[in-house]
């Protein structure tokens, strides 16, 4: 297994889905597609199973964001918190997509080692589309 890998512009939110624009800014290179959380200055940053910040379990809605936008640090970020993403044709229908050890990476639940904290992004209900469903286990493996 492999981290999914998509084109920054077939990154696009479905009908529905929730999106905000230039509400914060970015705390480092983000680009579209991108899992992020927000982190304590208020910054918008890449998301990780490696990440510190996903060791508390919780379910908050803003808890796993998806970039939609290109920003380096300091410039502001549309993102998508609840509802679909179309990715382009990467998933296998039905597939659960979580974080990746490296910051900003979508896999499959193989691609998780040791030490990497579960955090559930969501499911493909087509073979370009993820819904965002979000949880934080609040655990590592072992």
């Amino acid at each position: 297994m492999a981290a999914y890998s998509w084109t920054d512009a077939n990154v696009v939110p479905a009908a529905g889905s929730t999106i905000y624009s230039a509400l914060v800014a970015a705390g480092v290179t983000i680009t579209p597609g991108m899992p992020c959380i927000l982190n304590s200055d208020g910054e918008i940053i890449k998301a990780g199973a490696a990440t510190a910040d996903l060791s508390g379990a919780g379910t908050s809605p803003k808890s796993i964001l998806i970039s939609l936008t290109s920003a380096t640090a300091g410039q502001p970020v549309s993102y998508v918190q609840s509802g679909d993403v179309a990715y382009g044709a990467i998933f296998t229908v039905g597939a659960q997509v979580y974080l990746g050890a490296t910051a900003g990476e979508l896999v499959p639940f193989g691609d998780l080692t040791t030490g990497n904290f579960i955090t559930y992004v969501g499911y493909a209900t087509t073979t370009s589309n993820l819904r965002l469903n979000p949880v934080k286990q609040g655990i590592a493996l072992p």
